[in-house]
């Protein structure tokens, strides 16, 4: 675990011994020593000193994951950038699961606790969730009146608000306002649009309502509303061809392949701009002995993504997408004790409904835009380029794909813990899920559309489809405590992903997937040293996947397939450490081997003769053999009201493919970051903090693929440079 060892306005006051950290992995509130489970956990001070606002900052602090944007990879196991897939890491704020991987392109604010959750949990938080789970706890309003308010300013960021009120109401009501306004500056050129890229904003509001009567009876609302804008992708070449930077040069003299934070894309207004809403209702009755649950839940998403898809200054494909997503659930748990038996069982529904219209368009300026650059001489190699017959003029042609989803899920859970002796616990969970989705989808092309039949592959068709499957999903676990200070545990569990469609298939044939399911021995040990002032979590893992969902690009067309298998092997360990004279240190670190143990038909690198490859035996793509951060704290008083704090955390990810034909051209190097942090507080609630990340100034990649149609050719997007920020804060 990571965690802030005390709030901003409160440095001063030295701990003794390590605090106790509640989580709620298994459906209710526990100790984090008492989980079986391999967890990362930070809470929301850390989170803001260390200022992780997306899911791309937080999993530098978790060992063994690895996300960015919509893509969420835990031990090797996630989900591609395909909307038709259900993620394999899903993501849950206040135990609500959200059924789209674009929910990880919310904002963070006002967060009381993170979760990062290893391994399959198909059990108690069910269905998508073959590699982990990544859970989000708001905070809840307090019982006295206050608020706080944070401004922060820097080099890229030119503004960020974030601010909190609580208000008690009647006597048994309590409520929090929240809200985040957020601007992450550009940090990349486009020399071909002379414009700034790679922009962020997010905006944010959110309001709890909390009833806590002194009856058997509590409960809380909560509404929310959230946007986040990406302004103007940077993708830039990371390799290219002589003839294609030739052919690039005459349309941006300046097109360059060096990663320096510089684009030559010609489309205007690329973007992403993600709108969400939401409202839960939770309702609790009862008591330790027996304690029933209900958790409802209505949200909906929009997001919009439109780019240059051939990542030059040629005028030659653009892609753009509608993403409508709207879902309802509901689940009610009852909860008890028995004699030596603490047990829970619990139901659950999702409806869910999702369209996405694509557009995929060729020479979107039509053979005018392509004459504007180079001479007309230069039209002949493009045309050649792409395949096209000689004669043929280049009009604006476009691909457009209609997909409109209906998905039901039902699914029935329990869990027994038996303690059979004084220090033994032995706990069996199972979870019976049946999902049913339907599909209507049309592929249609304007204009001829023969660009995309003979460079594509694509076909015109419309599908009426419906698939249905069932599950069961296990779960057994052993504890052992020898002393007050120690929990071992032995884990086997199963989880289970569900089967869908290819939003963007080229064909009828090529429009379904098979389930991916996961199976995972797990065994652990939590331990406290030196007086409780040291915490050392060490777990080992080995896990199993079949039919694995990858989401393949070929050159011209994504598509998606279910890979034979994976094998997994690692290790995970947390610490906390109290050393003593103000310093504090923490740390997770993590090995990771994962391999494909069958993958023959896997998509062939761009140097490679043939349309595929056998990956088997090799590395899973975003899945480096170590990972990890190790942070290190001092805080002192100065007196008078005032005291100081300096951080430093160093955060390492070994090399990872981030392509799935582990082509090195597409690979991240091993990179090793720093984030420092200093700051100034006072007992009066005020704190000012300077602080600096990515301070080794490393270009660390976040995406990186082939560039359609150009054999040779790559590209790649780059994690932000240093940047320096100081924030002002005030606590009342």
């Amino acid at each position: 675990m990571l965690l802030s060892l005390a709030p901003a306005w409160a440095w001063a006051d030295a701990a003794v011994e390590l605090a106790p950290v509640q989580v709620s992995a298994q459906k209710r509130p526990q100790d984090e020593r008492e989980v079986p489970l391999s967890i990362t956990v930070l809470d929301g001070e850390k989170m803001q000193a260390a200022r992780l606002s997306t899911v791309d900052d937080l999993s530098r602090y978790a060992a063994n994951t690895q996300f960015s944007k919509n893509q969420l990879f835990i031990r090797g196991i996630g989900t591609g950038a395909n909307l038709g897939f259900d993620p394999s890491v899903p993501l849950f704020v206040d135990g609500v699961f959200l059924g789209r991987g674009t929910a990880a392109l919310m904002p963070f604010w006002d967060l009381a606790q993170v979760e990062v959750i290893r391994g399959p949990q198909g059990t108690l938080l069910g269905k998508n969730s073959t590699g982990g789970a990544l859970s989000l706890r708001t905070t809840e309003p307090g019982e006295q009146r206050g608020g706080s308010l944070a401004a922060v300013h820097g080099d890229l960021d030119p503004l960020t608000l974030r601010a909190a009120v609580d208000l008690p109401l009647a006597r048994d009501w309590a409520l929090r306002l929240s809200g985040l306004q957020e601007s992450l500056g550009a940090y990349g050129d486009n020399s071909a649009l002379d414009e700034e890229t790679l922009g962020r904003r997010s905006r944010g509001l959110r309001a709890r309502l909390q009833w806590r009567p002194e009856g058997d009876w509590s409960g809380w609302l909560s509404l929310e509303a959230n946007r986040t804008s990406l302004e103007r992708f940077g993708s830039e070449l990371s390799a290219v061809t002589p003839a294609s930077l030739a052919l690039y040069r005459q349309y941006d003299p300046q097109t360059d392949a060096r990663l320096d934070y510089h684009s030559s894309t010609d489309t205007e207004g690329s973007e992403a701009d993600r709108r969400a809403a939401s409202a839960t209702l939770n309702l609790e009755w009862g008591g330790e002995e027996l304690r029933f649950t209900s958790l409802s839940n209505v949200s909906g998403s929009r997001l919009g993504y439109f780019y240059d898809a051939d990542y030059s200054p040629v005028p030659l494909l653009t892609l753009a997408f509608d993403e409508d997503y709207q879902q309802f659930s509901q689940e009610l748990r009852l909860e008890g004790r028995h004699d030596a038996v603490d047990w829970l069982l619990g139901a659950y529904t999702l409806q869910a409904d999702l369209d996405v219209d694509s557009r995929i368009t060729a020479f979107p300026g039509g053979a005018a835009s392509l004459l504007s650059g180079p001479t007309p001489s230069l039209l002949q190699p493009i045309l050649e380029l792409l395949r096209l017959p000689a004669a043929l003029d280049p009009l604006s042609d476009q691909s457009r794909k209609d997909f409109r989803q209906q998905m039901a899920s039902y699914a029935l859970f329990g869990q027994a813990v038996w303690h059979f002796a004084s220090r033994w616990d032995l706990s069996a969970g199972l979870r019976w899920t049946r999902e049913r989705k339907s599909l209507r989808m049309q592929q249609s092309f304007e204009n001829s559309g023969l660009l995309f039949r003979q460079a594509l592959g694509e076909e015109p068709f419309i599908a009426d489809v419906k698939r249905e499957e069932d599950d069961w999903s296990p779960r057994v676990v052993l504890q052992y405590r020898p002393g007050a200070d120690t929990t071992l545990y032995l884990l086997a569990a199963r989880g289970f992903k569900s089967g869908g469609y290819n939003d963007l298939a080229s064909s009828a044939d090529k429009l379904e997937f098979d389930a991916e399911r996961a199976a995972t021995l797990e065994g652990g040990v939590k331990t406290l040293w030196l007086s409780r002032r040291l915490a050392l979590n060490l777990n080992l893992f080995e896990s199993q996947v079949k039919n694995l969902q990858v989401n393949a690009f070929d050159g011209t067309s994504f598509y998606v397939q279910n890979a034979a298998s994976a094998h997994l092997r690692g290790a995970e360990l947390e610490t906390r450490w109290l050393l003593g004279r103000g310093w504090s240190a923490q740390g997770s670190l993590g090995w990771l081997d994962a391999r494909y143990e069958s993958f023959p038909n896997a998509p062939a690198r761009a140097d490679q003769q043939g349309d595929s490859q056998d990956l088997s035996g090799q590395r899973l793509s975003r899945a480096p053999p170590f990972s990890g951060a190790l942070g290190l704290e001092y805080y002192a008083v100065l007196g008078a009201g005032w005291s100081w704090r300096a951080a430093a955390d160093l955060l390492h990810r070994g090399r990872s493919f981030l392509s799935l034909d582990n082509d090195a051209a597409d690979a991240q190097p091993a990179v090793t970051t720093f984030n420092a942090q200093l700051a100034l507080a006072s007992t009066q609630g005020w704190a000012l903090s300077l602080e600096g990340r990515n301070l080794s100034d490393e270009r660390v990649r976040n995406a990186a693929s082939d560039v359609s149609l150009f054999s040779g050719n790559h590209w790649a997007e780059l994690d932000p440079p240093r940047r320096w920020s100081l924030t002002l804060a005030h606590h009342w």
